[in-house]
């Protein structure tokens, strides 16, 4: 059970992240949605497609702040070296 704000700007924070919440969870699903198709490539066609994929879903949640900008490099970094392994 929530707790009683107790002024308009506790409410008005508490809105907020609600809001924010929400859109969060949306971006750590298409993280988690990029990185789980990178990792049940097979080929290397379909490895490298895929970490094509993941980079531009990974440098737009970094320009909006979702992410940090060295986490999603260093993200980026391993799903291509994983993509460069498949034979």
């Amino acid at each position: 059970m929530a707790t009683v704000k107790r002024n308009k700007s506790a409410e008005k924070r508490a809105r907020q992240s609600v809001k924010r919440r929400r859109r969060n969870r949306t971006y750590k699903a298409a993280i988690k949605e990029v990185v789980k198709t990178n990792r049940a490539a097979t080929t290397k066609e379909t490895g490298e497609a895929a970490a094509k994929k993941a980079t531009v879903v990974l440098q737009r949640l970094a320009a909006k702040g979702v992410l940090h900008k060295n986490t999603a490099a260093r993200r980026i970094s391993k799903l291509v070296k994983r993509a460069a392994k498949l034979a």
